[in-house]
């Protein structure tokens, strides 16, 4: 289930996100940990794709959240990271 104050949270993600974009870091490994303190909020909009995409088109940050995820997914599955259930 969606709730109402979804949008709130995903602006605060974007700006967050955005906050480690500047930063001289792994912006990869931020970026997950950002994710993970929203993981059960954000989980429910995975089965959205329409929603999903307009989140990720109006905020770049929260965009750039799910693209880490999404390269993560697609190294875990091509075998180019190693993972505990993978293996």
């Amino acid at each position: 289930m969606i709730k109402a104050d979804t949008e709130k949270m995903i602006a605060q993600i974007h700006c967050k996100a955005l906050d480690i974009k500047q930063k001289d870091t792994d912006h990869n490994t931020e970026l997950l940990i950002l994710f993970s303190d929203y993981h059960e909020e954000i989980y429910p909009l995975l089965k959205h794709e329409k929603l999903l995409d307009y989140y990720c088109e109006k905020y770049e940050g929260f965009y750039y959240v799910m693209k880490t995820l999404e390269n993560l997914a697609s190294d875990i599955e091509a075998g180019k990271i190693k993972a505990p259930l993978t293996q």
